[in-house]
């Protein structure tokens, strides 16, 4: 989707109607959902993997995400 000056959004509506996200079907397109739970989630950290590069200072177990992960889900848009 292009967006132009004309396309200003200005309320969470309009944003919700420009953006979605879904998880492929693993068993109807299994190639683009490998591809996206690969390259486009983010992986386990923390105790799962208190080696991942987003862990802060390296510090293992006690450690938190750089990236505040895991995020609960939201059933509406926060601006």
């Amino acid at each position: 989707m292009m967006l132009n000056t004309a396309d200003v959004i200005h309320d969470v509506e309009q944003i919700d109607q420009a953006v979605s996200a879904e998880i492929p079907d693993k068993e109807t397109d299994p190639q683009l959902w490998e591809t996206v739970m690969t390259c486009m989630l983010h992986g386990p950290s923390r105790v799962e993997n208190h080696t991942a590069p987003c862990m802060v200072d390296g510090r293992g177990l006690d450690g938190c995400c750089s990236k505040r992960y895991p995020k609960g889900f939201l059933q509406e848009t926060i601006w």
